[in-house]
């Protein structure tokens, strides 16, 4: 039996469907009260339908904007569009930052908030562009010659590192006569690319036999630490572990080899510390999965957050490096929380019939940005402290949900 991992975003967006799909199509006995209400027409299927969906929010380095994605349906062509938007951080209208063709995603800020990288496919592969938060146009920052999948800024915002399948070999694999394909062998594994920003040079910097997940950039910039797995086959990820590379000499070293799925790597601000999302040795697609430290010399591991009960779906350091914040499913709700390195104990940060999700954190001001869902309204973009929770909603994306 194989555990389907869905993500965050896309477990959400099904949730919030149904929350919607159960909004009552015919009229109901109304107190006087809610009478106004009743009044209002009813949603259809044809306006569920044409919900936008927001994805990924961004909050810049200083606190005082969140980029974000917009997902709008185009129901002629069957398909979706996708374009980034900004939003300051003490509300205002929302302005498009990228539009026209092609779908624009993961918007990712530079380490000093002068730029916005995002990946887009509108010049038919998806490749990291570059454009800056005030408008202009957007530029294309290097030429893979793969598509890229996952991207990262270096802490000095000099670099880029990337994964992205490996090119394609001239030969034809052992075994082949023709172009076919071979299923579920001879795999592309996805692999590490730096790309220079100021020169788009693009260096490959792994080449072993597994294919890399996911990967966290030291605070110095001269180490990456990196997940990877034998092939992209599913049940692979329970033998998937944690690896650092250098730069400078392309030398790798095992960090974490363990039964079941060890990956996420999140290297700590202060250099010290690798977090990671693992099972805590245990193979087995039921278990728990945990925030798990080692130093990031090496050594004895420990799971700081095995007081926890459930799946963790992301999390991130404080600037400080005392804490990880990460957001787990509460029953019907998802809920943020916080998580001492240090003890152990866990602190609630969110409450409510919600679903919070999608966080990122502002050092320098302290606050996060994130998506919330209650039932009766779709993703909006808030903004909020990180020690004393007070939302502030920023975006109103489906005004035809309050106008039902």
């Amino acid at each position: 039996m194989i555990r389907a991992r869905m993500s965050p975003s896309l477990a959400a967006t099904i949730a919030g469907v149904a929350f919607l799909c159960a909004v009552p199509v015919f009229p109901t006995p109304q107190t006087d009260g809610s009478r106004a209400q009743a009044d209002k027409p009813p949603l259809s299927l044809d306006d569920i339908m044409r919900l936008r969906t927001i994805q990924d929010p961004q909050i810049a380095p200083d606190g005082s904007r969140v980029a974000y994605v917009v997902s709008t349906p185009d129901l002629e062509e069957n398909n979706h569009d996708t374009d980034i938007w900004l939003v300051s951080a003490s509300g205002g209208d929302a302005l498009l930052l990228t539009g026209g063709p092609g779908n624009d995603r993961s918007p990712r800020w530079s380490p000093d908030g002068s730029r916005v990288a995002f990946v887009s496919d509108r010049d038919e592969s998806a490749q990291i562009w570059l454009i800056r938060p005030d408008g202009g146009e957007a530029r294309r920052a290097a030429d893979p010659e793969t598509s890229v999948q996952s991207y990262w800024w270096s802490p000095d915002g000099s670099k880029i590192a990337f994964t992205a399948l490996e090119p394609e070999a001239e030969a034809l694999p052992a075994g082949n006569t023709d172009d076919s394909l071979l299923f579920d062998r001879n795999f592309r594994l996805s692999q590490i690319f730096v790309l220079d920003v100021g020169s788009g040079a693009i260096e490959q910097l792994t080449q072993g036999d597994y294919t890399v997940t996911g990967l966290s950039w030291s605070p110095a910039g001269d180490q990456i630490a990196f997940a990877a797995q034998p092939t992209p086959r599913v049940p692979d990820i329970y033998e998937s572990d944690i690896y650092v590379v250098t730069l400078a000499t392309g030398e790798i070293r095992i960090l974490v080899a363990q039964d079941g799925i060890d990956w996420q790597p999140k290297w700590s601000p202060d250099g010290a510390t690798i977090a990671f999302s693992s099972e805590a040795g245990t193979a087995d697609w039921i278990a728990n999965n945990y925030i798990s430290l080692v130093s990031s010399d090496g050594g004895t591991l420990r799971n700081a957050g095995k007081a926890h009960d459930g799946l963790v779906t992301r999390f991130e350091w404080s600037a400080d490096s005392t804490t990880l914040f990460y957001s787990a499913n509460q029953r019907v709700t998802r809920q943020i929380f916080a998580l001492s390195a240090e003890t152990g104990q866990i602190r609630q940060v969110t409450s409510g019939d919600r679903v919070h999700s999608s966080f990122s954190l502002s050092a320098a001001t302290g606050t996060m940005a994130l998506l919330v869902q209650d039932p009766t309204t779709p993703w909006e973009v808030y903004v909020s402290p990180v020690n004393t929770f007070e939302p502030a909603r920023l975006t109103d994306t489906n005004p035809i949900v309050r106008e039902r």
